[in-house]
């Protein structure tokens, strides 16, 4: 604004100082300086609105893929279910243990106890003198374990 007036008044006539000569002869750096800066922050703003919107998909991806993950663990757990719900039919289990053409059985009796075993720590029967939050405790942290690939001792094997 004030080099705006020095400018008018140097129009006009009107003798200027020294100082304002020399700030009016610096108007056009200033000018661009400015304009150079308007630049830079639509740049800043851009870029900021950019790296905003990278990061939203990131983190949409991110869950994306934590949710697909869950949903195979789960889908892992009604397997495992079903599977070892299954285990319980006599004729599923003769079978498993029926011998192969190179007259190796799919699972042997001490594999049945086993899987059998596993079975009761996962869904143990209701004792209703225990809390049902606690009773299934020890079942969900087994489950925790298999879904984690952890080598932990259950049911006497790991």
């Amino acid at each position: 604004a004030k080099l705006d007036d020095y400018q008018a008044k140097k129009k006009n006539g009107e003798r200027l100082n020294q100082d304002q000569l020399d700030a009016l002869t610096k108007f056009g750096e200033i000018t661009n300086n400015l304009e150079f800066a308007r630049e830079l922050q639509k740049g800043f703003l851009t870029l900021g609105q950019e790296v905003s919107k990278t990061v939203k998909k990131s983190l949409r991806r991110e869950q994306l893929q934590r949710e697909e993950m869950e949903q195979r663990r789960l889908k892992m757990v009604l397997e495992l279910q079903f599977l070892l719900d299954r285990l319980g039919e006599e004729e599923v289990r003769q079978d498993l243990k029926r011998p192969e053409g190179d007259g190796t059985s799919v699972l042997t009796d001490a594999d049945l106890t086993t899987l059998d075993q596993f079975y009761k720590l996962l869904g143990p029967d209701r004792n209703y003198d225990v809390r049902l939050t606690d009773q299934y405790e020890e079942a969900s942290l087994h489950l925790w374990d298999l879904l984690e690939g952890r080598d932990k001792p259950v049911a006497g094997t790991t």
